[in-house]
């Protein structure tokens, strides 16, 4: 998982006017559970409310990869996911920034209404709220303990064993029991360790963007059109051009393919576990260009 960008600056205007007034429509009811009954109610019927078709492709620009879950990054992001659920939080149903797309399996067969937020400010213990619960008071407004990426980045929480695939807590700045509650917490409500294949995708994406960095090592150290079509695509290369234009376009087709990926998050490990791994350390200093290469 890594921190979404996303800027409503972009989101259409008819879509961020529908979202106002739904949302108004819910904070007018005078009860909690009369403001759960009307977001229950307003959602479902959203689907067929033009403005709020605008919503969707919004968030489809800050997905990883290309339309990728954000919380898993290996399935097809179809689903609209309440960060705060909004059984739990109805005054957040409608507002755009507790929004992200996930896949059906991380939003509806994993993370449902399962929330939990800190007694309080200073404490590590959590008040938890189970899938289906009946809550008939508003939560504590207090810290949520899964990690909300539209507001954290998951780096910070989270450090990923690039070899065998496996979250665990970041405790390199020492152990803090907030953010350790924190990484746990999120990693078994998405069981992102427990899933079948992700371990494995991981540690396949690692060995995939290790190759793609000593294909770029290659195509930058080529002295011919000739030798550069041979490292990378024939027929792709523009052979009229200069081989420095070739080199510069081959590495920037790679550079974009990487951040178009599934599993981006071992990418970003790369970036900041290089100078721990000798054999990262030496392809970045070949290519220290792509020190930079983020989303």
């Amino acid at each position: 998982m890594i921190k979404i960008e996303l800027n409503d600056t972009f989101l259409h205007t008819d879509a961020k006017q529908y979202l106002v007034q739904k949302q108004s429509e819910i904070d007018a009811e005078t009860t909690f559970t009369s403001q759960q009954t009307k977001a229950s109610q307003l959602w479902n019927q959203k689907s067929s409310a033009q403005k709020f078709r605008h919503v969707k492709p919004w968030l489809k620009s800050a997905c990883v990869g290309v339309e990728i879950c954000n919380y898993c990054e290996n399935n097809e992001a179809s689903d609209i996911e309440h960060i705060f659920p909004k059984k739990l939080y109805p005054e957040r149903c409608f507002k755009s920034d507790n929004y992200l797309l996930a896949c059906k399996q991380c939003n509806t067969g994993y993370k449902l209404d399962k929330f939990a937020v800190f007694s309080n400010a200073t404490s590590s213990s959590i008040i938890e709220y189970k899938n289906k619960q009946v809550v008939s008071n508003a939560p504590p407004v207090q810290e949520s303990v899964f990690i909300d990426p539209r507001t954290e980045d998951p780096m910070d929480y989270l450090f990923l064993n690039l070899k065998t695939g496996v979250f665990i807590p970041n405790i390199r700045s020492g152990s803090d029991p907030r953010r350790d509650a924190k990484a746990s917490y999120t990693l078994q409500i998405l069981q992102l360790n427990d899933r079948n294949g992700l371990q494995q995708y991981r540690s396949d994406a690692y060995g995939d963007f290790v190759r793609d960095l000593k294909r770029c090592i290659q195509i930058k150290n080529a002295t011919t059109n000739q030798e550069l079509e041979d490292i990378f695509f024939p027929g792709v290369i523009d052979t009229t051009k200069h081989v420095d234009q070739n080199i510069s376009y081959a590495i920037n087709q790679i550079k974009n393919r990487v951040l178009r990926s599934r599993n981006i998050t071992v990418w970003y490990e790369m970036l900041r576990q290089y100078s721990l791994i000798s054999t990262l350390r030496v392809l970045f200093d070949q290519l220290p260009e792509a020190k930079s290469w983020k989303r």
